[in-house]
């Protein structure tokens, strides 16, 4: 509900152009970080997901292969 809000709204600007040292352009550069921090989290977290899974997939393709007793026992 600032007036900085509606006054760069009115004029065309966003409220960092139409009064940068406001209360209003600090309240869209904190809200700037806080979505950049939580896109950050997010990616960190999708990576460490991506990586547990890859290894339990080759722990566990790993437990199905026979080994190597196993397949000379089979051949014979």
């Amino acid at each position: 509900m600032r007036n900085d809000h509606q006054d760069s709204l009115a004029s065309g600007l966003a409220v960092s152009e139409f009064a940068p040292n406001g209360k209003s352009a600090d309240e869209i550069r904190g809200l700037w970080r806080w979505i950049e921090n939580r896109l950050e989290l997010e990616a960190t977290t999708n990576v460490l997901i991506d990586q547990v899974i890859s290894a339990a997939n080759g722990i566990l393709h790993a437990a199905t292969e026979p080994s190597a007793d196993e397949t000379t026992t089979l051949a014979s």
